[in-house]
């Protein structure tokens, strides 16, 4: 993945030579495009698994790329994935490729790309901080908590530069670990006021201003649409909360347990689409192929407050100033 030059979609020469040698450009083959039928399956296959003679065979991609694909994104979609650790697809035009995500050629659309930052302290996090400020450890008491916590936000009662940053693993985006709370800007042991509402609202606020700060820098202009899927996908209030800092109506996926096995399957489909004789000059996309099973499990989670998306957007400063000095902290 790290010797292909994604502007050109061909093997970086320079790399390959210090890689491999020689024999290395030979022995991975050249770069196809995503969509691409390779061949036939193979006599094994359709002995041992009762394929079809004559399948067709589209080239493989990763687990990452298939979840993308199994939402069919347009450029400008954003994909949060809420998990013991949390991944940010986006589907972009213009890459700002960077030390601190990966940027890919996109599986689905030739011309575009994929950008993915991965967090690895997210359910983790945001489970240590619910059982540590709750007293049942249940996410109905940490919602309670994180929803006194906005309307505290809303009337301005909170502290000036009052975050908290949660990184109970090293993490990848930022390269941090531990604990650091700030009012004022200044490093505290424990908030004020108010520990377990501030704690809990913290924790989902440092998280997602954390993926709307890191998309601009990998180049998202414009948002187009924002979906949400995984597990804590089903907890509304973090789906409020993602809705009101990104400014958008936030859609989230129904009866979907495998994203990156259903990708597999739509890119399938859309390969065998290929195989018919009127394909070329139907001009199907992959959307228009597979576009309607993606429509058919989303339903809108939440809708963003105008009133509270002002106050994030205003707040991005204030959180970017407080991320650099967690990061300084690490020296």
């Amino acid at each position: 993945m790290n010797l292909l030059d994604i502007k050109t979609r061909k093997w970086n020469e320079t790399l390959l030579h210090h890689c491999g040698g020689p024999n290395l450009k030979f022995k991975l083959g050249d770069p196809v495009e995503s969509d691409q039928i390779i061949g036939n399956i193979g006599n094994y296959f359709i002995q041992k698994y009762g394929f079809s003679l004559g399948t067709p065979v589209l080239v493989f991609t990763g687990d990452n790329p298939a979840t993308l694909s199994s939402l069919s994104p347009s450029p400008g979609t954003v994909i949060i994935s809420l998990g013991t650790s949390d991944t940010l697809f986006l589907s972009i035009q213009n890459p700002v490729p960077s030390m601190e995500a990966h940027t890919l050629c996109h599986p689905t659309l030739p011309q575009e790309y994929m950008a993915m930052i991965v967090y690895k302290n997210g359910s983790l996090a945001r489970e240590a901080v619910r059982d540590q400020y709750t007293s049942d450890k249940s996410w109905h008491s940490f919602n309670t908590l994180v929803n006194r916590g906005r309307r505290l936000r809303q009337e301005g009662k909170l502290k000036s530069g009052q975050f908290g940053f949660y990184y109970f693993l090293p993490e990848i985006t930022p390269k941090c670990y531990g604990q650091f709370k700030f009012e004022e800007f200044s490093k505290v042991d424990e908030f004020s006021e108010n520990p377990d509402v501030i704690n809990c609202l913290s924790v989902l606020e440092s998280q997602f201003l954390s993926m709307l700060v890191y998309s601009k820098r990998m180049g998202l202009s414009t948002i187009n649409k924002l979906i949400v899927t995984g597990g804590a996908a089903q907890n509304d209030t973090l789906l409020q909360m993602i809705a009101d800092i990104f400014g958008q109506t936030v859609w989230k996926v129904n009866g979907v347990s495998n994203s990156a096995s259903l990708g597999c399957a739509m890119r399938a489909k859309y390969g065998f689409e290929q195989t018919k004789s009127n394909f070329k000059s139907s001009n199907k996309s992959y959307e228009d192929v597979v576009g309607n099973v993606v429509n058919e499990n989303l339903e809108i989670g939440a809708t963003p407050s105008p009133q509270m998306n002002k106050l994030y957007h205003d707040l991005q400063l204030d959180f970017i100033k407080a991320e650099t000095i967690v990061q300084s902290l690490q020296k």
